[in-house]
């Protein structure tokens, strides 16, 4: 799993992303990312914890933090792979005839 810095400004600590991610919690124990996207507006319980879901080629697609009113702000993008490489043509495959 990969290993990413917390971008809550009060705690700095590596969060492991997977199915669930973990930032340690204001009052103590630890807040964890809902196991499904949560709806835009639902409520949460941990200010400034943010949590990546779906995988497009290695990166995520969903994003959601629980906002300063305690509700879940969410994002979607789009999964945009890179296009596949196009080799180039060999030497034996160039046309010469026009020469």
């Amino acid at each position: 799993m990969a290993k990413f810095h917390s971008r809550i400004k009060h705690f700095r600590s590596v969060i492991t992303v997977g199915a669930m991610m973990t930032v340690p919690a204001a009052c103590g124990g630890e807040a964890e990312c809902p196991e499904s996207f949560p709806s835009n507006g639902e409520s949460c319980a941990e200010v400034g914890l943010e949590c990546e879901y779906n995988d497009c080629v290695g990166y995520p697609t969903h994003f959601a933090t629980c906002t300063d009113e305690g509700t879940w702000l969410t994002a979607v993008m789009s999964c945009n792979p890179p296009p596949i490489p196009i080799p180039e043509p060999q030497a034996s495959e160039v046309d010469d005839s026009e020469n």
